[in-house]
């Protein structure tokens, strides 16, 4: 026997609301209408799930455990055609998410060059995010610091994004090549806020520093154009194509030595989801040997 999906949702909004009346307001029906649909479901069950009494119905146990279980059996069904048409668009577009703006910074930059298929989420995903998204093919690779621990999901490593700072010169010295977390601690800097993991990471090895968040990226660009506030850049910001890339007469950018200034990018992708790997390798090697072939400016 396969009870109406509309009794289910009447059930559960009943439960939710707990009198008829605003049961019935909230979905547009009459009480009338509500009492016969929760008699009929009565009868379709064969079991007692109110207690009758005149213009009111109260849950009985049976009834309680009823509502929850059509609420998740509701919420199942979702859920199924959420799958089904996510599985569809899978077949048609490759949608790419990070965790982290580094690997997304590097995408922007290649965009005209991406397969027309390929489509890049903007807004960061939380790291908590990125195995529902992966199994409900709402994604179809997410780039993260980590590997997502599951049978059915694939993790490569695309190269490793390395933490920079931007000094002035008055703050650096004439043949320093690097500098530690420590030597920051005093300092006041312009920092995005949408930056994932290197958030946290900032705010715990500087506990004394100014860190001056802002949301808009146009905030950050006009304060560090016009101030001298310190502010941060990873390997990942630098662009392969550009052509005028010159050392700066105010600034000076240094690594950070500390090992914890490092973190590892990896692609999560579903093992059965089509991937052209060779062209995402090929993208981050790039970035990369830029990277390193240009730390003769910093």
């Amino acid at each position: 026997m396969m009870v109406d999906q509309y009794l289910l949702s009447e059930l559960v909004n009943f439960y939710h609301y707990q009198t008829l009346a605003k049961t019935a307001q909230k979905m547009c029906l009459t009480q009338p209408t509500l009492s016969r649909g929760m008699q009929k479901l009565e009868q379709e069950l064969g079991v007692k799930l109110f207690e009758h009494q005149p213009n009111r119905l109260t849950f009985t146990p049976t009834g309680i455990f009823a509502a929850k279980a059509a609420a998740n059996l509701l919420e199942q069904q979702r859920d199924f055609e959420t799958q089904v048409k996510n599985f569809e668009a899978s077949q048609k577009f490759i949608r790419i998410g990070a965790t982290l703006p580094g690997p997304l910074l590097v995408l922007k930059r290649v965009k005209k060059d991406l397969p027309h298929n390929w489509q890049i989420i903007t807004k960061l995903l939380s790291t908590s995010q990125i195995k529902v998204l992966l199994l409900k093919r709402q994604c179809s690779l997410i780039f993260a610091n980590r590997k997502i621990e599951s049978s059915k999901i694939i993790a490569k490593q695309v190269g490793v994004e390395k933490l920079l700072v931007s000094l002035p010169l008055t703050l650096v010295a004439k043949n320093q090549k690097a500098i530690t977390f420590r030597e920051l601690q005093s300092l006041n800097f312009v920092v995005f806020s949408e930056i994932g993991p290197w958030r946290k990471l900032i705010q715990t090895e500087l506990p004394k520093a100014n860190l001056m968040f802002q949301e808009k990226d146009k905030a950050v660009k006009e304060l560090i154009t016009n101030t001298s506030y310190p502010f941060f850049k990873t390997n990942f910001s630098f662009d392969p194509n550009a052509e005028n890339f010159s050392k700066s007469n105010k600034r000076r950018l240094l690594p950070l030595k500390d090992e914890k200034a490092k973190m590892p990018i990896y692609v999560n992708y579903l093992k059965k989801q089509p991937i052209d790997w060779h062209l995402i390798d090929q993208i981050f090697s790039k970035t990369e040997k830029y990277f390193e072939n240009n730390k003769q400016y910093f």
